[in-house]
């Protein structure tokens, strides 16, 4: 497992947010065309909160994202690692443009700072930051604009006095301000991409375009495609079109639009899935997200869609064999789901 986590902020709403980010949030939102790229959106995370995922582990993690740094007057968080609701590292900028990785919040010892200028206010910089959360062997690197910045090594980087997390955030400034596109999450295990990317790294939402291999979900409207009826046009729309299935063992899947950038590295995918259960007797209801590549069904493992009328999201990350075909890789990818 290298490839934890990606998301482009687009192709669904503010509304969303805490379905996609479940308990952090709340003061959240996506500021439309305010991305890297024309009518792409940007996450702002509320003043002075986070927007958080969990993931668990032990290895290096590594985040990267662009950041759109707005002028602050004071030393402001930009991601922070946890362990057990306490916060292990953080990574902060200056008034004066230096990012620094303190030890816990920003009230811990400042462990290192680059040099000042190294993020221009009211511009986007692209941002990687490499962590191992440790009391001993801890390390950290800080990469702005394909520049090291700041490195260290053999140093305590664990607030919690234990070593790893279980999850990871974007934070707000004070102004609620602050605005973060094109994030992805790995770490240091596993086959590539299992190292600190090159510079500018985006990341894109696809949508289904056509059918594929599989189809056998019912879909909700006979005016509508199967792969239609799974394409909200960007925002969820509800009940409004659908596929459903009562029956276990069944699979749809659909070939995506082109990759965007032609000629351009893949280092991986992720397929996300709006799903929610509607029946509500006591039996679980699971359902498994599906990547198809070069002729075979990779099924992620299964999650339990609770009983509720809100929808929720399913998602699973995938890397291509070998990131240097990756182009060729997602030229054959299928995306869909299995009830199991």
């Amino acid at each position: 497992m290298a490839l934890r986590w990606v998301d482009s902020f687009d192709r669904y709403g503010t509304p969303q947010l805490p379905l996609r980010y479940p308990g952090s949030a709340a003061g959240a939102s996506l500021l439309v065309a305010a991305g890297r790229r024309p009518d792409t959106s940007a996450l702002v995370p509320g003043a002075t909160d986070d927007v958080r995922f969990t993931l668990t582990g032990t290895a290096t993690l590594i985040s990267g994202c662009a950041v759109y740094a707005t002028t602050v007057t004071t030393n402001t968080p930009l991601m922070r690692v946890r362990r057990a609701g306490l916060i292990q590292a953080t990574l902060g900028r200056t008034a004066g443009g230096a990012v620094f990785v303190a030890r816990g919040d920003l009230t811990g010892a400042i462990l290192g700072a680059s040099a000042a200028g190294v993020l221009a206010p009211n511009t986007y910089a692209s941002l990687a930051w490499q962590i191992l959360p440790d009391p001993v062997a801890g390390l950290t690197t800080v990469v702005v604009n394909g520049s090291t910045v700041l490195t260290l090594t053999g140093v305590n980087t664990a607030g919690s006095t234990a070593a790893g997390y279980d999850d990871l955030g974007l934070c707000g400034d004070t102004a609620g301000a602050q605005r973060f596109v094109d994030w992805y999450v790995l770490d240091a295990t596993g086959p590539p991409p299992n190292a600190l990317l090159p510079e500018d790294v985006r990341v894109d939402a696809v949508a289904p375009s056509g059918p594929g291999t599989h189809g056998t979900w019912a879909p909700s409207s006979d005016a509508l495609t199967r792969w239609q009826c799974v394409d909200d046009d960007g925002i969820p729309n509800e009940d409004a079109d659908y596929t459903a299935t009562s029956i276990h063992g069944i699979a749809d899947s659909f070939t995506p639009d082109t990759a965007p950038l032609p000629g351009a590295t893949i280092y991986g995918a992720q397929v996300s899935l709006v799903a929610r259960r509607v029946d509500t007797t006591p039996v679980p209801a699971t359902l498994a997200p599906l990547v198809r590549q070069f002729g075979v069904d990779v099924v992620a493992a299964p999650v339990t869609l609770p009983a509720t009328a809100l929808y929720g999201y399913v998602t699973v990350p995938v890397a291509p064999p070998d990131v240097t075909h990756g182009q060729a890789w997602f030229s054959v990818l299928e995306f869909g789901y299995k009830r199991p």
